[in-house]
């Protein structure tokens, strides 16, 4: 089931002024394969994907989720690859290597229990260690950039 979080104070009309994207599972996925997909066609080059490819995947974002497609723009498309997954692969090493935390090495995934998680976000204080509970993000589909 998709889920798109977007919050304006008149709902049968559309939003104006600055609106926040939500990030769901299914949105992150498709954007990591789209990407995937660039590299391994070769069109990433080592200085980084070229403008053209944060632009079609903007346009393929908004067919794919349009309820979404007012939020959907290159710029968000481009700083979510820059930032945002640089900051959820930090995190993904953070409970990687913190005590609790199982890793498995054939799936490239961490999972903990419901307790060890508790712990580690009452420990870490990091936003971003949400992401992680009970849904698994590899590895190497953050380390693309």
């Amino acid at each position: 089931m998709r889920q798109v979080f977007l919050t304006w104070t008149n709902p049968t009309s559309p939003p104006s002024g600055p609106q926040t994207l939500t990030w769901t599972g299914p949105m992150v996925y498709s954007m990591l394969g789209f990407y995937i997909c660039e590299v391994v066609m070769g069109k990433k080059p080592k200085s980084g994907f070229p403008d053209s490819t944060h632009q079609e995947l903007a346009e393929e974002l908004r067919k794919e989720f349009p309820e979404a497609r007012h939020l959907i723009d290159f710029n968000i498309v481009k700083s979510k690859l820059t930032y945002s997954f640089k900051e959820d692969y930090d995190t993904f090493i953070a409970c990687k290597q913190a005590p609790g935390f199982q890793y498995d090495p054939s799936k490239d995934e961490v999972s903990a229990s419901d307790e060890v998680w508790a712990k580690h976000v009452e420990v870490t204080l990091i936003p971003t260690v949400f992401l992680f509970i009970h849904s698994s993000i590899p590895c190497h589909s953050l380390s693309i950039q």
